[in-house]
C-alpha cells in the first residue's frame, strides 16, 4: 500500500512538473507573439503618420484647401481692416466730442462813427 501511495505521489509530482513545463513554455510563446504585435503594430503607426502627412499635403494643395486658407486669409484681413476702421472712428469721435477750445475771434474794429453802410448786393464794399 505504501507502494502505491508512493507510486500516485511520483506520478502526481510528474504532472505537476508537466503542466509547470507546458506553461512556462505557453508563456514564452505569448511574450514573443506580443512583441512581434508590438512591431507590427509600431511599424503601422509609422506607416499611420507618413499617409496622414501625405493627405495633409494633398488637402493643402487641393483646390478646396487653397480656397479654404484664401478664405481664412481673407476673413482675418477683414477682420483687422474693421478692427482698424473701428479705432479710427473712435479716435475721431472722440477728437469731437472733447473739442479743444478755439480761439475766440477777435471783435470788430469800429471807427470813431464812421461805420460804413453794407453794400447793396451786387456792388462791392467800399
Amino acid at each position: 500500500m505504501k507502494k502505491l501511495i508512493a507510486l500516485i505521489g511520483v506520478l502526481l509530482l510528474a504532472g505537476l512538473g508537466y503542466l509547470y513545463v507546458d506553461s512556462q513554455r505557453q508563456l514564452q510563446h505569448y511574450q514573443q507573439e506580443a512583441a512581434a504585435l508590438q512591431l507590427q503594430l509600431d511599424a503601422l503607426r509609422q506607416d499611420l503618420l507618413a499617409l496622414e502627412k501625405k493627405v495633409h499635403i494633398l488637402d493643402k494643395s487641393s483646390v478646396q484647401g487653397i480656397v479654404r486658407d484664401t478664405n481664412s486669409a481673407l476673413l482675418e484681413g477683414w477682420k483687422a481692416l474693421m478692427s482698424t476702421v473701428e479705432k479710427e472712428i473712435k479716435k475721431v469721435g472722440g477728437a469731437t466730442a472733447d473739442p479743444s477750445p478755439a480761439p475766440a475771434d477777435p471783435p470788430p474794429a469800429q471807427d470813431d462813427g464812421a461805420a460804413a453802410a453794407p453794400a447793396a448786393p451786387g456792388k462791392p464794399a467800399q
